[in-house]
């Protein structure tokens, strides 16, 4: 039991000082990463909570290359993803590319495979591969000299492989999972000013390389100094920018908040682990305790015969050295079927060989800690053996190993039991909850076709949408910026329309009149939008602004200060969508909140407009039974009207598990952690319960000659057993109830803690 213990145990400290190191070396990687930081903005707006994005403005860059000078700034660079077609002689797939500036290998020493650097600059054609990318483009064939053609929509592109870079490891930023990297060229944007011209349109990732190493606080200062150099008056006060080091992009998040998540949950784990190893450890110190009480009679016999008691305690650490020995075989086998078990611990490699070493450090280091504190408890006990009364048959006082110590022991066991049995009960319900919680809409049957956005596809979106909504079994066809359950939109002002009115900001999303059949978004007052209604559509980019309707949602009506979703129907109020633009709007109807971060963040009060000329998606519910049927018929309908367009395809539901996905792990783990330790605290309460059995066998055979029912008996040894795990566990319940209350911080619409998992946790 002792091996299996601290086998077990040895398994979760080695994962959680993976995971505490995996997180940790977050783009470590990367040469001079304590020189690098990223950009990021924060928009502020009236109305609204601060709204952070991992981006920065276009205009940034000119503006920092001027206030940041030579001696200190040696270079900044832009990073913006797109999703496009590569084509190859033979092979095409769909991929994303990275556009940097110029400055990328100044600013980043990416080690290369094969190649110069210095031809990213000088090239405009010059494009640069990772080692998998090349694989999956080229085969085993060289990848300098050869040539891609990149499709976005109707924008085409011939690049020319110069470099191989080295694969990124798992440990890095989203940012930088770059294996397609070429230069950015503004000319293509021109008709998408906002990537690139706005001082409000987030849509660039911005890193900057300092010379020497500073404090972020540092760079803050400058980056402030730059708002009120560069930035217009008007956009003033509506605008931070703060700056975070390469390595501590993943832990520090974007705000206070996600770094004390981040810092919440990487405690929790390496916490849970350190409790879980300090059971076992006890565990297996109580185990060989007790075989040293057990083997009284044997020491005494050697001390008498000549032995010293160093060669014992030599003895007895070679004794336990060999059953950790046996620990690591068999933590090993676990590790490797941990794989199998947990999936998701794949995704986490590869990784630098550094943390796989720190980790496996780690557990041995633990493994050490637990044959010292073994080997003490038992030569305390041997070094206090009265060799008289040992040999006269009696039991001797057992030093360190006596009762009350042992009732600490396997209490403590008891006690990280209970709290961490409670703990993963109320996740387990909170998880529960999450999957059954409304979303506002039905995710059942419906499909997601993307990449409506490329030029070639919009300018036949309604057409596809006729098409795909002519196909047997599908009910319904709409289009849409994004697919629920992100609603997604960009940031807009609404005014009353009295010119004193309250400001506030709204998220504004697209849709088209068949959206709320297709996803079964409950109108709660007023209308939908009518295509037979000219006035229903917001005009088109490029259009003349006039007054057309919206809807919005549940939350929105309470911001603009009605009780009642009724009150709000017919209401007329001024938009603004942050540019010059300007129109009033008219709302036609009310419809419930669509949860766009599922249980983890509120719903933010949102427009929905009908806008052609926004579409990004085509959704379809399907209440038909052949998918596959039906895959393929989109595929052939989308092939026959946009072939130069990559086909996208899935299903809201896949969103939704992807959603739920990191808090579905946290709570497997959780429940994981929480039945080893219950695991190893019945073993140490199998052998307390073995040793006092062993002690007062005399006084249970004195009850049974006296009468005593077995019934009673039972009864008996449970009561004098069951007194100290009860006061172990009574202190568990508060830190478990703390805990709890913790971890149900972190979601916006969350259970309520009743006292009922902490009595099931108490029972089991």
């Amino acid at each position: 039991m002792a091996i299996v213990g601290l086998a077990i145990a040895s398994v979760f400290t080695f994962l959680a000082a993976f995971f505490a190191y995996w997180n940790a070396g977050y783009n470590r990687w990367l040469p001079h990463h304590d020189r690098i930081f990223r950009v990021h903005g924060t928009l502020l707006l009236p109305g609204m909570e601060p709204q952070s994005f991992p981006h920065a403005p276009g205009p940034l860059k000119d503006a920092l290359e001027a206030e940041l000078e030579g001696r200190r700034l040696k270079g900044v660079v832009r990073i913006f993803a797109q999703e496009v077609q590569l084509r190859t002689p033979g092979r095409t797939l769909d991929a994303r590319v990275h556009y940097a500036d110029e400055s990328f290998f100044t600013v980043f020493d990416w080690p290369l495979v094969a190649g110069d650097a210095h031809r990213f600059a000088s090239d405009p054609s010059a494009a640069f591969v990772t080692e998998r990318m090349a694989h999956r483009l080229f085969g085993r064939a060289p990848a300098i000299g050869r040539r891609i053609t990149v499709t976005d929509g109707s924008r085409r592109r011939e690049l020319v492989v110069v470099g191989v870079m080295r694969d990124w490891p798992e440990n890095t930023t989203e940012d930088l999972r770059i294996d397609l990297l070429a230069r950015i060229r503004e000319s293509d944007f021109q008709n998408e000013p906002w990537v690139f011209r706005y001082w409000l349109g987030l849509n660039d990732t911005f890193f900057i390389r300092l010379r020497e190493p500073e404090p972020a606080a540092a760079l803050d200062a400058t980056l402030e100094r730059v708002l009120a150099h560069h930035l217009p008056e008007r956009f003033r006060g509506r605008l931070a920018l703060k700056a975070t080091p390469l390595d501590r992009i993943h832990s520090w998040g974007l705000t206070a908040k996600s770094r004390a998540e981040n810092t919440r949950r990487l405690a929790l784990v390496t916490g849970l682990a350190a409790l879980v190893f300090i059971v076992a450890m006890a565990n297996f110190s109580l185990i060989h305790a007790e075989c040293a009480l057990e083997r009284e009679r044997s020491f005494a016999v050697r001390l008498l015969l000549g032995a010293g008691r160093i060669q014992l305690a030599g003895a007895i650490l070679i004794a336990i050295a060999m059953d950790a020995a046996c620990a690591i075989l068999l933590a090993a086998l676990l590790l490797k079927a941990s794989g199998a078990m947990i999936p998701e611990l794949e995704h986490l490699l590869p990784v630098d060989r550094e943390v796989l070493l720190r980790a496996v450090l780690a557990a041995l280091l633990a493994m050490v800690m637990a044959v010292v504190a073994a080997t003490s408890v038992c030569v305390a006990h041997v070094s206090r053996l009265p060799l008289a009364m040992v040999l006269r048959g009696l039991r001797g006082p057992s030093g360190l190993v006596r009762r009350p110590l042992r009732t600490v022991l396997a209490g403590s066991q008891f006690f990280a039991a209970v709290a961490t049995v409670a703990l993963a009960l109320v996740a387990a319900r909170q998880l529960g909850f999450a999957g059954a919680v409304d979303r506002g809409f039905n995710a059942d049957g419906v499909f997601v076709i993307h990449h409506l956005d490329w030029p070639a596809a919009m300018s036949r979106a309604e057409l596809l949408r006729r098409r795909v909504a002519e196909i047997p079994g599908v009910a319904s066809a709409s289009l849409s910026g994004t697919a629920p359950p992100d609603v997604g939109g960009d940031l807009v002002t609404l005014q009353a329309e009295d010119a004193h009115g309250r400001e506030i900001n709204v998220r504004q999303a697209t849709i088209d009149p068949h959206f709320l059949e297709t996803y079964g978004v409950r109108l709660l007052a007023g209308r939908n939008l009518d295509p037979a209604r000219a006035g229903d559509r917001e005009p088109d980019r490029g259009e003349p602004m006039r007054d057309f309707s919206i809807l919005i949602n549940r939350a929105a009506a309470r911001l603009l200060g009605f009780s009642r979703p009724e009150e709000a129907v017919g209401r007329v109020f001024v938009i603004r969508p942050g540019t010059e633009r300007e129109a009033h709007v008219r709302i036609a109807g009310v419809v419930e909140d669509v949860l766009s971060e599922g249980v983890y963040r509120p719903v933010e009060p949102t427009i929905y407009s009908w806008q052609r000329s926004s579409v990004g998606v085509l959704s379809l519910r399907y209440t038909g039974s052949d998918r596959v049927s039906l895959m393929a018929a989109v595929a052939a309908i989308w092939r026959a009207l946009v072939p130069e367009v990559p086909l996208r395809m899935g299903t809201v539901a896949q969103r939704i598990v992807a959603l739920d996905a990191e808090s579905r792990l946290r709570t497997r783990a959780l429940v994981l952690f929480a039945g080893v330790t219950l695991f190893l605290a019945a073993m140490g309460i199998f052998a307390l319960a073995y040793h006092q059995l062993e002690q007062e066998r005399m006084i249970f055979a004195l009850h049974r000659l006296l009468g005593a029912s077995a019934m009673a008996l039972l009864g008996l040894f449970a009561s004098r057993l069951g007194r100290p795990f009860l006061a172990a566990a009574l202190p568990a319940l508060p830190l478990a109830w703390v805990l709890a209350e913790r971890w149900l911080e972190g979601f916006a619409y969350r259970i309520a803690l009743t006292p009922l998992p902490f009595i099931e946790a108490l029972g089991l």
